[in-house]
C-alpha cells in the first residue's frame, strides 16, 4: 500500500498595479507575463496628435488607476495593470470634450491598442478600444488565453494546468508519459512554465511530466489567467524551443469572496471486474480546498489565499502475484 499527501498553499498580494507573490518569498523576474498593458494615441477629428492629454485607466473590480499622460506624438502606454478587468478609460484634453470607454479584459504579455478620436467641445466624441487582428499576429504569436471565467467553465478531474493548457490546439497530452505536454510537436522538456514569472518546469529532467512535481504546480482555483504562447515575438521572452505556458495568480479586490469544494471516491464507486478477472485492490482518494479574496485596505492593497489538499491511497504491486 502507498500513500501519498500532497497539499498546497499560496497566498498573494496585490499592492495597487505592481505585483508581488509571497509564497517562497520570491518577486516576478518577467513583468511582461504577470501584468497587462494600454496602448494608444489621442488625436483630433482631423488626424492630429492630442499632446499632454490626460488618460485615466481604472481597474473597475479593485478601483485602482493609471494616471498618463499623452507625449508629443500623442502616444500613451500604461503598463503594470492588473490583468483581467473590466477598465475604465477616461481621456481629457483642454479645449476638447472628455471621451470614456470600457475595456472587458486584458490579457498578459498581450498589449491592448486603443484609439481616440476628440473633438471640440460640444461636439460628437468617438472613441474605440479594439485590437486589430493583424497587430496581435505580428506583436505576440499565436496564443491562447484563459481567464479565471473561462478556467471555472472548464471540467478537471485531476485540477491540473495541463487539463488547461490543452485547449490550445497546438498542444498535446501523453498519456503513457506521465502527461506529458508537448507544444507544437516538441519534446515536454522545452517548454517554459512559470507562475508569475517563476520558473516550475522540471530543471533536473527527472520528471518525465515536464513539470516540478506530478501534478500542477499551483491550485487552478489560484489562477487568474493562463496563457499558452507557441511563437512570440516579444524579445524579453525566452529559454523555450516549444512553448511557454505562463500562470498568473488571482487577486482579491474590494469584495471578500469565499469558495470551498470537496471531491471523494473510493472502492464502492467503481467496477470490481476488468473483463472476467475480479479485481481487489484498496483505494481511496480526498480532495478538498478553499479561496479566500478581499481587500486589507480599499482600493490599494488586496489579498488571496489558496489552499488545497490532496491524499489517495492507491495499492501497490509487490509480492508473489
Amino acid at each position: 500500500m502507498a500513500l501519498r499527501l500532497h497539499s498546497m498553499l499560496w497566498a498573494g498580494l496585490r499592492l495597487g498595479t505592481t505585483s508581488s507573490l509571497i509564497a517562497l518569498a520570491a518577486t516576478s523576474a518577467y513583468a511582461q507575463e504577470v501584468t497587462g498593458t494600454i496602448r494608444g494615441d489621442v488625436q483630433d477629428d482631423a488626424g492630429n496628435p492630442i499632446p499632454e492629454a490626460t488618460v485615466t485607466i481604472t481597474h473597475v473590480p479593485s478601483g485602482t488607476r493609471s494616471v498618463q499622460q499623452t507625449d508629443g506624438s500623442g502616444t500613451f502606454n500604461a503598463s503594470n495593470l492588473r490583468i483581467g478587468g473590466p477598465f475604465d478609460v477616461e481621456v481629457t484634453a483642454p479645449g476638447f470634450d472628455g471621451a470614456k470607454s470600457t475595456i472587458v479584459s486584458i490579457s498578459p504579455g498581450q498589449p491592448q491598442r486603443v484609439a481616440v478620436v476628440l473633438v471640440g467641445e460640444g461636439a460628437t466624441i468617438e472613441v474605440t478600444a479594439t485590437r486589430a487582428a493583424s497587430s496581435i499576429a505580428i506583436a505576440t504569436g499565436p496564443a491562447t488565453s484563459l481567464n479565471a471565467e473561462a478556467i471555472a467553465g472548464i471540467a478537471s478531474i485531476s485540477r491540473d494546468i495541463r487539463d488547461l493548457a490543452r485547449r490550445d490546439p497546438l498542444v498535446t497530452i501523453d498519456p503513457t508519459n506521465r502527461r506529458a505536454i508537448s507544444i507544437a510537436g516538441q519534446n515536454n522538456r522545452f517548454n517554459r512554465i512559470t507562475v508569475d514569472g517563476i520558473a516550475f518546469q522540471d530543471p533536473f529532467g527527472l520528471n518525465n511530466g515536464g513539470l516540478a512535481s506530478n501534478r500542477g504546480p499551483v491550485p487552478i482555483d489560484a489562477i487568474g489567467e493562463l496563457t499558452v504562447e507557441v511563437a512570440p515575438a516579444d524579445i524579453q521572452q525566452g529559454f523555450f524551443q516549444g512553448g511557454a505556458i505562463n500562470t498568473v495568480l488571482k487577486s482579491g479586490d474590494n469584495d471578500f469572496r469565499i469558495q470551498a469544494f470537496a471531491t471523494y471516491s473510493d472502492d464502492s464507486l467503481g467496477g470490481s471486474n476488468i473483463g472476467d478477472t475480479k479485481v481487489s485492490r484498496t483505494f481511496k482518494s480526498e480532495n478538498i480546498g478553499a479561496q479566500v479574496t478581499g481587500p486589507i485596505i480599499k482600493d490599494k492593497l488586496f489579498f488571496a489565499v489558496t489552499w488545497e489538499r490532496l491524499r489517495d491511497s492507491v495499492p501497490a504491486l509487490v509480492g508473489v502475484a
